[in-house]
């Protein structure tokens, strides 16, 4: 058994009866034992190593957000709180080693000390057997709920800064200072001990969870499997198998930190791990979601409300696993203005701005890339002026002057993008005849309004907000709904990426990836790249890869994946590092708004890949090695 990397700081214990998971334990209390004297207490600390969890669904602590090039924020009003946001420091290519923001290593800037919520689950697991008024059942599912969150505090360390101290147990209060000495384990090894943690826990959790008003939340067997799925894709991408640009990362034993030959094995091992989720999240009632709300809405606004509300319908049978809190934070940022009437009293942030990146990204309708379509407006005139008619009114107001590029393209662009023109479905208006629709131009309802609460590049990633969210004059009321940490669909297509690195193009990837675009409203990959101007890019193994890569940027976009998928797949240094580009904002009529325009520029470079360890961290310990680069 591996010891504990980090000093152990006896905390002070107690609780009283809670019902939420989320209720964690105060601290003045007495003691460890007190805390695990009856049942309620025990729950209490359960529900504290719970409260460790890094909020997925918040926009500002969430590097998944901010610090990509998904969106950005306007920043224009000089030392004001936008330009402030630390996840907007770190896209900025501000991050430094003296005050790492967004630090998840020691709890600051806006991170979780998650080494912390790993002591706490020790400290449970040494303790729980204590608890005498708790049965055996119901003892051994927290046990192994604890052991998954020890797991994961483990990997979404592993994420950001690459290899970790692995913290298995705690050491006594006096232990010497030589024992307490950490070091970084290669990733290799951090990654097996977080699936082998989470196979001991799996036999004891709930195949689902069936109070929901009570467990929402709570650890699931396909949570874990699927936690286990996302770590062996992880150590068998690029980035950490074979990545001979850290030849020079070694610790003071003289060992490499991060693979440097490749193991083809790694993907036979990452698409079992992917299958068994996938079957274990069947098994358990999850599938892909279809809007079934009563509306009479045309078969294209259904398509694009199945994208949407499998973001935003708490709860749905897509979703493994979810956010129990946050996203009231993320629609006020997200959600649109349709008139200068309708703001919200204020509360309307309309601020988290995709740039043009994300617009060229989607597919045109006949489900491939707009640059691979032959019938598409070619690229030089992706941004001349077209009027649009009947025939586009599910996606685009009639009559409304906007670009081409706003024009034919998949479902997916108009259930995740709002734009100058788009149709916005929702804010009590759930009628083709008559829905909403924005207008970014300055003076339109959701253009210039001030530098507070302005959109900064024209669009709105709209897919985050709930149709059941409505703005008035004086208020705005989210529905608040259980963001997805990780969805079906996401598993569907990390298996057809297994398959495809393992076996090399198939049936079996071609209908993973056919299973979500279906859902799109697309043909399957093989006949929609028949119209293409590269027919046989599905055929090879690199093409399909492309593809591959590309369906997980269009259909995950905004929800957190495209930031980790980038640097797993040794991209981000080519797409983190180019400016942010929109319209200009300032612009009252189409000829002035629809000047492309920088927003921002980046400065992402090799080490930006691995997050500093702040460097006091290194002065007390000295087998602890900083990330190439922030030396």
């Amino acid at each position: 058994m591996r010891i504990i990397k980090i000093r152990v700081v006896i905390i002070a214990l107690f609780l009283s009866s809670c019902n939420n998971y989320l209720d964690i334990v105060p601290d003045n209390i007495a003691t460890i034992d007190h805390a695990f004297k009856t049942r309620a207490q025990a729950e209490g600390f359960l529900f504290t190593c719970y409260s460790s969890l890094p909020n997925h669904a918040d926009p500002f602590s969430n590097p998944a957000f901010l610090a990509g090039d998904e969106m950005v924020i306007f920043d224009q009003k000089a030392n004001w709180y936008y330009p402030n946001i630390n996840a907007t420091r770190i896209g900025r290519g501000e991050q430094n080693a003296a005050n790492p923001y967004l630090n998840y290593w020691d709890g600051a800037e806006s991170g979780k000390n998650l080494f912390i919520g790993i002591r706490d689950c020790n400290i449970f697991l040494e303790n729980i057997d204590k608890v005498v008024d708790l049965d055996d059942f119901e003892r051994r599912q927290w046990i192994s709920e604890v052991k998954f969150l020890k797991a994961y505090f483990h990997f979404y360390l592993l994420r950001l800064y690459g290899p970790v101290p692995i913290t298995d147990v705690n050491l006594p209060i006096n232990s010497t200072p030589e024992e307490v000495r950490v070091y970084r384990e290669p990733v290799s090894e951090v990654v097996d001990y977080i699936c082998d943690l989470i196979n001991e826990a799996i036999p004891d959790l709930p195949a689902k969870i069936l109070i929901r008003a009570e467990e929402d939340g709570r650890i699931t067997k396909s949570i874990a499997k699927s936690v286990i799925a996302q770590a062996r894709v992880l150590d068998a991408s690029p980035f950490f198998n074979g990545n001979t640009q850290y030849s020079d990362f070694v610790d003071n034993r003289g060992l490499s930190l991060i693979s440097q030959e490749y193991e083809q094995e790694k993907w036979n091992v990452a698409y079992d791990a992917v299958i068994d989720a996938i079957e274990e999240a069947h098994a358990a009632g999850h599938a892909l979601y279809y809007f079934d709300e009563p509306f009479a809405l045309s078969d294209s606004s259904k398509i694009k409300m199945n994208l949407r509300e499998a973001i935003a319908s708490n709860w749905n049978e897509e979703i493994i696993w979810g956010a129990t809190s946050g996203t009231s934070s993320l629609q006020r940022w997200s959600q649109a203005r349709f008139t200068n009437l309708l703001f919200g009293g204020g509360s309307v942030g309309s601020s988290h701005a995709p740039g043009l990146r994300m617009v060229e990204l989607f597919y045109s309708n006949k489900g491939i890339p707009v640059n691979e379509d032959p019938a598409y407006v070619p690229q030089n005139e992706w941004y001349n002026f077209r009027t649009s008619g009947e025939e586009d009114k599910y996606y685009i107001v009639e009559g409304y002057q906007t670009v081409n590029i706003h024009f034919n393209r998949e479902p997916r662009f108009y259930s995740s993008l709002a734009f100058d023109g788009g149709v916005w479905l929702g804010n009590g208006r759930m009628n083709d005849d008559d829905p909403w629709h924005t207008d970014f131009k300055k003076g339109g309802g959701a253009g210039l309004a001030s530098n507070e609460n302005t959109n900064a590049t024209g669009y709105l990633p709209k897919k985050l907000v709930s149709y059941q969210t409505t703005v008035t004059q004086q208020t705005l009321s989210t529905w608040d709904y259980s963001f997805p940490i990780i969805r079906l669909a996401d598993l569907y297509l990390l298996a057809a990426e297994a398959s495809n690195e393992a076996f090399g193009p198939s049936d079996e990837v071609y209908g993973y990836l056919d299973l979500v675009r279906e859902r799109a409203g697309l043909k399957g990959v093989v006949e929609s790249w028949n119209s293409s101007n590269v027919p046989q890019k599905p055929g090879s193994k690199d093409g399909l890869r492309e593809i591959i890569h590309t369906e997980r940027l269009i259909e995950l976009a905004f929800e957190g994946a495209r930031f980790y998928d980038l640097v797993r797949w040794k991209k981000a240094a080519d797409y983190l590092n180019k400016p942010i580009r929109g319209w200009s904002i300032f612009g009252e009529t189409p000829e002035d708004f629809y000047q492309e325009s920088i927003f921002q520029t980046r400065n992402y470079s090799r080490r930006d890949n691995l997050w500093p360890i702040k460097e006091d961290n290194l002065y007390v310990n000295k087998n602890l090695v900083q990330n190439p680069g922030w030396n």
